[in-house]
């Protein structure tokens, strides 16, 4: 019967410490350890898809490789920004064909706001299949508190030169 008494609390014990261990695990996940100093308001963009509205090759290959870019495995994110502050990806990507094709227009879902490239638009894309890069900046909104908001979505919208 004592047995049976001491065997309820020392269960109970051993959960509590379980459930202690994965808080402490599993806390990055659940509060980003990548924030600002504390004066002020941050918004977290908690990933980055670049969907690339793009034509073939001759031979089936999309001009700039494949669409979308997923920038949430690069480790940059969950990224933490300055409420109304900017954030800036960098894109490397070849033109696969074999004429140049000219990216027009980045735009991006809300409440997300496309600002530039560097270089700028429209950017003439060689068709040499050499390495090239853009950089693309994007702003968050003004938050009053500390939020997360959705995943941004840009979309490159090129076309032949």
């Amino acid at each position: 019967m004592r047995r049976k008494r001491l065997a309820l609390p020392i269960a109970i014990a051993a959960i509590l410490v379980v459930v202690i261990v994965v808080l402490v695990a599993f806390r990055g996940a659940i509060f980003p350890a990548s924030s600002p100093a504390q004066s002020g308001v941050t918004a977290t963009v908690p990933g980055l898809e670049l969907k690339i509205v793009q034509g073939t090759t001759s031979g089936g290959i999309p001009w700039f490789g494949p669409s979308p870019v997923n920038y949430s495995a690069s480790g940059d994110f969950p990224a933490a920004v300055a409420s109304g502050g900017t954030f800036t990806v960098g894109w490397t990507f070849s033109n696969y064909d074999d004429v140049p094709h000219t990216i027009f227009s980045i735009t991006v879902n809300s409440p997300y706001t496309f600002v530039a490239t560097n270089p700028g638009l429209p950017y003439n894309a060689p068709s040499e299949g050499r390495s090239l890069h853009l950089e693309i900046t994007f702003q968050v909104p003004a938050v009053s508190s500390d939020e997360t908001l959705g995943w941004a979505l840009a979309v490159a919208d090129a076309e032949p030169s």
